[in-house]
């Protein structure tokens, strides 16, 4: 894609950029050169163009032969090949600029309005983006009307007519080339920042994903670690009770099955499936179960809202992260009995709101350890808001508001 910001002698060559469809761009072709063929062989047309239907036949037809000879003579090969592309653009111009002026010459009329095909097609000329603007071609549209002076003075037109028209068309040929082509150089530009602008996007979207992939990891493997240090803990302080270790050792088992399913969860994350809250519920449930075995701390988790309405895979994994560190924090830092956790679905957005009957703490003093940082930062990269609500010795409340946008409704309720 040309980035040029002026003109340039010749248009660049661009290979491999598009390659058109030549049978259907034939027979378009073929339909207009034989509609503008019927108009002007129409006697209406003819009387106020003085050109016999003769010479309208003639001239389409020998258009029409050299658009087609050309166009599959150099359809392939310009992709591939500066000089066959410099010279497909160089004859296309001057068949299509040759056409257009032999209708004009042969009115025998310098004040024919047929000079507006002239003009139309050096507008046409400057508003393609595929080429930079050309001072051969600005230069070729100048002189190219100026030809038809001598042939209409030998068909006896007035002499300043003669002179004057093809100097006007020349003008406005020249005007309409570079004003269009001015103007299909700044969408080119602008064509060319958005390119850039979108690769830069996509380099920080890859980029945001792998750190939240890296994170989700992180505490995925830094959880199941967790379980199985307390766990170990476990296992030492009943060491002496069979019955005990049995029942901690299926537990641990359990949990390992559970780990591995977080941590292909998070690998699905990268090709999220839909998930409904229901589910989203019941992993929060199983998490919470884990924990209340291995703690005695008791878990509630409770739905609100429609059970069925669906939920994206990143947002359920975003949830279920947040969930865990919730939970972590009070079990590791506020001694609870009990934890309260609640998702709701409601009409604007999806919330997760997790509290505890623990030591509480006071949140202007709350020290980096407890992970809120981590928590607000997850959240507000799931385009939500945390609120914390706690104090010392009234326990603690960390609700997280998830606009609804980021979920996915399923069927008549989206």
């Amino acid at each position: 894609m040309p980035t040029s910001d002026g003109y340039r002698w010749w248009p660049s060559h661009q290979p491999l950029t598009v390659e058109n469809d030549l049978k259907r761009i034939m027979v378009w072709e073929i339909l207009v050169e034989l509609v503008l063929a019927a108009i002007l062989c129409l006697p209406p047309v003819t009387h106020v163009t003085g050109i016999a239907p003769v010479a309208v036949l003639f001239i389409i037809g020998g258009h029409l032969t050299c658009a087609l000879v050309v166009s599959a003579a150099f359809r392939r090969r310009k992709l591939v090949s500066r000089v066959a592309f410099d010279l497909q653009l160089a004859l296309e111009i001057l068949y299509n600029t040759a056409t257009a002026l032999l209708l004009v010459a042969f009115t025998g009329d310098p004040r024919t309005p047929l000079w507006l095909g002239v003009s139309l097609y050096a507008c046409l000329l400057g508003a393609q983006q595929e080429f930079d603007a050309s001072l051969a071609i600005l230069l070729f549209l100048i002189v190219a009307p100026l030809a038809t002076i001598p042939l209409f003075l030998a068909a006896g037109a007035p002499a300043s007519w003669a002179v004057v028209a093809p100097v006007i068309n020349a003008c406005f040929c020249a005007l309409g080339y570079h004003l269009l082509a001015m103007r299909a150089m700044q969408w080119r530009r602008l064509r060319g920042e958005q390119a850039a602008e979108i690769d830069r996007l996509r380099l920080r979207a890859a980029d945001l994903e792998r750190q939240q992939l890296a994170r989700d990891l992180h505490d995925s493997v830094g959880s199941a670690l967790s379980l199985v240090g307390m766990y170990g803990d476990l296992v030492e302080r009943h060491r002496h009770e069979p019955e005990e270790l049995a029942r901690i050792a299926a537990t641990l088992r359990e949990a390992t099955h559970e780990g591995l399913g977080d941590l292909r969860g998070v690998l699905d994350a990268m090709a999220p499936v839909a998930d409904d809250l229901d589910a989203l519920a019941g992993n929060l449930d199983r998490i919470g179960g884990r924990v209340t075995s291995a703690t005695g701390i008791e878990i509630v988790v409770s739905v609100t809202g429609d059970r069925t309405h669906a939920v994206a895979a990143g947002l359920s994994l975003g949830v279920v992260r947040l969930f865990q560190e919730a939970v972590h924090n009070a079990v590791r830092h506020g001694r609870p009995s009990v934890i309260n956790a609640r998702v709701a679905m409601e009409r604007s957005r999806l919330t997760l709101e997790v509290s505890d009957d623990g030591e509480g703490f006071d949140p202007t003093k709350v020290s980096p350890g407890r992970g809120l940082s981590g928590m607000r930062a997850r959240t507000e990269a799931l385009g939500g808001t945390l609120i914390v609500d706690a104090s010392p010795a009234r326990g603690t409340s960390i609700k997280v508001e998830i606009p609804r946008a980021i979920s996915r409704a399923r069927g008549p309720a989206a």
